[in-house]
């Protein structure tokens, strides 16, 4: 029997890390703990995420980025900059990412992590500590004449005590480009929007406005964040964007949406780099610069809302991403 993309992901990686596979056939889901990461989602033509051409040196180091989905806490100005003001000396905390996760529940279409989270906040100089727990379900496949359909829906939620600076949950999906070395974001937007740049200037080579929509291409060529604010959407307590690209010939759609979204500027923690002072966004997407990195990805991004602050004095924040997988079969 031929093995699927994740199930030989797996096996190379074995050396490792052990991995978790969930999945309905054709459809095969592979969770990787370290990291609380979903490494691959197979629906029989190879992982239609992107996954570091290099995750075995990735994991021999102790580095994070494997690819895949994972989930991070905002603001990343504050828990990922040595520099927080100019923006400078970016690295990840490793108690967000890998941290320690450890599989406590396992089902055969879901698995539940849990993690101790740590990171200091480089702003005020207090360290965030808590527990997060995370499920990672598919919820349906759904075969049609000329497509196949995989739903796959994420429930985080972290709890942190003794902690007064805002945070929030942020939820980011690697993917690849398409066979023609290009994939296209689109995100449904009110007319006369305002997307946010998050670094340099979007050129227009990589970003579309539209009356109901913006465009943003993934090339991994140039380094590039797109934001878009809540207030940009049709449905503020509902951000979605889509990525449209070819796998082998074949069409896919990635869809990522939630309802646990930031829904106003006062529930969005994530500044942008160009524009600290300026407008916050709740959809995010990125584009890697290959000959800086050597790496060739972007990204699907969802900020959570502001962590909300309970009876007993802890902060919790929570997020419910749900990524639909489309992939033509005709």
């Amino acid at each position: 029997m031929r093995l699927t993309e994740p199930a030989t992901l797996a096996k190379r990686i074995g050396q490792f890390e052990e991995t978790v596979e969930i999945g309905s056939p054709p459809v095969s889901i592979l969770v990787l703990p370290r990291g609380g990461r979903v490494l691959g989602v197979d629906l029989g033509r190879g992982n239609l995420l992107w996954v570091n051409p290099h995750i075995n040196d990735v994991l021999r180091k102790g580095e994070w980025n494997t690819g895949g989905v994972r989930t991070w806490v905002s603001p990343e100005r504050a828990f990922f900059y040595d520099n927080p003001k100019k923006f400078q000396g970016w690295r990840c905390p490793p108690g967000i990412d890998p941290a320690k996760y450890r599989v406590v529940l396992k089902k055969t279409h879901a698995v539940e992590l849990e993690s101790a989270i740590s990171a200091k906040d480089m702003i005020s100089g207090k360290t965030l500590r808590g527990k997060i727990r995370k499920r990672m379900e598919l919820r349906s496949v759904r075969q049609e004449e000329h497509s196949l359909t995989a739903q796959l829906l994420i429930r985080d939620i972290l709890t942190v005590r003794n902690f007064k600076s805002p945070f929030a949950l942020w939820a980011l999906a690697q993917v690849a480009p398409g066979d023609d070395g290009r994939g296209t974001v689109v995100v449904p937007v009110i007319k006369s929007s305002k997307p946010v740049h998050y670094f340099n200037p979007i050129p227009g080579s990589h970003l579309r406005l539209f009356k109901d929509h913006v465009e943003f291409m993934i090339d991994g060529k140039k380094e590039l964040k797109l934001g878009i604010r809540p207030e940009d959407l049709p449905k503020p307590r509902e951000p979605r964007l889509e990525y449209r690209y070819r796998k082998d010939g074949r069409n896919v759609l990635i869809t990522m949406s939630s309802r646990t979204g930031a829904a106003r500027q006062d529930e969005c923690v994530d500044p942008a780099k160009a524009n600290p002072n300026g407008p916050k966004a709740v959809i995010q997407s990125y584009n890697s610069e290959l000959e800086s990195s050597g790496l060739c990805f972007g990204e699907l991004e969802i900020q959570g809302a502001r962590a909300r602050v309970r009876p007993d004095g802890t902060a919790q924040a929570e997020q419910e991403i749900r990524i639909d997988f489309l992939m033509s079969t005709g």
